[in-house]
């Protein structure tokens, strides 16, 4: 197993798992000696588990050992939270270091199993082709394990001894993520694992040329907060669809689902002027009698 990235200073995420344990061990023996690279080791401890104060000493320690600054908070989320509330957190909690730090990029130890998780999520959650691969890197991100298993980091754990330790709620199929990857993901058999793998890569293909193209669509567009309404009556529906979703993504409004896109479509084909539509995050769309209009309710 190897890691590449590009020189810069590095938010690296590290929970104590294996996974995260395995990306430090990689950074330090690719880079811990090149000067044109920097890592801040960091853990956010939801306070979730009576155990997570291990997790947290645990990180501490192996960041101490390779002379790395460390930064760490505890969130106190207990034991019902969300799975999206605490993914959130931690994200936000990651960026806010990474601005203290006036960091590059944060870094994770997503692998292959986490993109075939992530899809199956999206796809139950009904979040169409960029929910099946939203797990990847981005300009803020950095996940260079993706292109290795959860057996592969197991087995290099294994083989250079690195210890970690295991968070027992993994295990809870209570939450929907370790429900898929107990009850539906470790039951694939070597080929399915494959071809779902290959498909997600090739939908990857495909999201790009059409993001690409969606972006020339709306690239006529003066103002990213509105619309064109007659633009969008006079599409085919699965396309007004897509730009409609793409135009959503451009105002940095990226957790919907299908319904919120089809009543927005809808809206603008038999709605009167005013009707307004919910999006999330406090956002709606009102529609005019040219536009669709993008508003955040004032609070």
């Amino acid at each position: 197993m190897n890691v590449k990235l590009k020189s810069g200073k590095y938010i690296v995420a590290i929970s104590g798992g294996v996974d995260s344990m395995v990306l430090l061990d990689l950074l330090m023996k690719t880079y811990a000696t090149n000067k044109n690279y920097q890592f801040i080791v960091t853990h956010f401890n939801h306070g979730i588990r009576i155990d997570s104060d291990e997790d947290q000493k645990l990180v501490a320690n192996i960041a101490n050992k390779y002379h790395l600054v460390f930064e760490s908070y505890k969130a106190n989320l207990g034991a019902n939270v969300s799975e999206n509330f605490a993914r959130q957190s931690r994200y936000s909690y990651l960026r806010n270091v990474m601005k203290k730090h006036q960091a590059d990029y944060i870094i994770t130890g997503h692998h292959q199993d986490d993109v075939i998780e992530t899809a199956i999520f999206n796809v139950i959650r009904g979040t169409g082709r960029k929910g099946l691969t939203s797990l990847g890197q981005t300009n803020e991100i950095k996940r260079p394990l993706l292109n290795y298993s959860k057996k592969d980091i197991l087995k290099y754990a294994k083989y250079h001894k690195i210890f970690w330790r295991e968070d027992s709620t993994n295990k809870d199929i209570k939450y929907s993520r370790n429900f898929i990857r107990e009850e539906i993901v470790s039951k694939f058999s070597n080929t399915d694992y494959s071809r779902l793998l290959g498909l997600i890569n090739r939908q990857r293909i495909v999201n790009i040329k059409l993001d690409n193209e969606l972006k020339k669509l709306l690239s006529n567009t003066d103002d990213i907060d509105y619309l064109d309404r007659s633009y969008v009556v006079n599409l085919p529906v699965s396309l007004a669809s897509e730009l409609i979703a793409s135009w959503l993504r451009n105002n940095q409004l990226l957790d919907f689902d299908k319904k919120t896109i089809y009543r927005i479509l809808n809206g603008s084909r038999i709605s009167k002027s005013g009707m307004k539509y919910d999006v999330k995050h406090n956002f709606y769309v009102i529609i005019t009698k040219q536009y669709l209009a993008l508003k955040h309710t004032e609070r």
